[in-house]
């Protein structure tokens, strides 16, 4: 499986790149279609959406082999089902996003990208300053936004579905955090009375500082679990992390337990 790049910036050495958003009827999608092979564009990153009968489609092209492009908006305009068709200027080997703002993630919450290492050093940095402070201050933020991305996700799966079990929203909700970029996790859960779970998550980006520590390092994580499981099950849990990446463990492994 390759890494999915976000299309903010598109690299394509000696290629003519353009962005085009374009939204038609789906009965007139052979049509477009057409268009694309007559003209050899070369779709490089395509998304698209769907709404009854209306699609519309966001891409990077390369046009290198197109000729003019105003030729090519005006056989696209022909076709009956074509509502509207945008297009960017186009560049010579890079082409940056000019047409989306701002990036939305869980049905339209506004999002921002922020390198992994970047996020890691500031946070090292912050505990090295601020020590134990640090340490707590980081883990009831990570509670805070454990507590409300949870309970977001949650409305989300039951606005989607009649039911969902607890078992099922959490393998989904780590899904999508690995999708995010946060970890890879693999979650051992114990349901009942008391829920229980053991959690080992490799590439936790918390730990992405590049440097050793002697205890485990990862407060912030440590909050967001138990921040999670409490809006999940509406209990009260208490986490504890038994190994850390920045000690030299293959994973961060947290054991999450039902308070008394």
């Amino acid at each position: 499986m390759y890494r999915r790049e976000l299309p903010f910036i598109v690299i394509a050495p000696q290629r003519l790149l353009i962005q085009m958003h374009i939204a038609y009827n789906m009965k007139f999608h052979e049509q477009v279609g057409r268009v694309i092979l007559k003209y050899r564009i070369k779709p490089i990153h395509v998304s698209s959406k769907h709404s009854g009968d209306l699609v519309e489609w966001d891409a990077i092209l390369d046009v290198s082999e197109a000729g003019p492009m105003e030729v090519v908006v005006k056989e696209f305009k022909e076709i009956p089902g074509v509502a509207a068709i945008t297009l960017s200027e186009p560049k010579q080997g890079f082409l940056v996003d000019a047409m989306h703002f701002p990036l939305t993630t869980r049905g339209g919450v506004p999002e921002m990208t922020f390198s992994i290492e970047m996020l890691a050093k500031m946070l090292m940095n912050f505990k090295k300053l601020y020590g134990s402070g640090a340490f707590s201050m980081l883990y009831e933020m990570g509670k805070y936004y454990g507590t409300e991305i949870g309970k977001h996700f949650k409305s989300i799966a039951l606005s989607a579905r009649a039911s969902i079990s607890n078992r099922e929203l959490i393998d989904d909700f780590f899904n999508f955090m690995k999708s995010a970029g946060w970890f890879i996790p693999e979650v051992e859960l114990s349901e009942g009375e008391k829920p229980t779970a053991v959690l080992k998550l490799r590439e936790c980006f918390e730990d992405k500082h590049g440097e050793r520590t002697s205890e485990p390092y990862c407060p912030f994580m440590r909050g967001f679990l138990t921040g999670f499981f409490n809006s999940v099950y509406e209990k009260e849990f208490t986490t504890q992390e038994t190994k850390c990446i920045s000690k030299g463990d293959p994973y961060c492994e947290f054991q999450i337990t039902t308070q008394p």
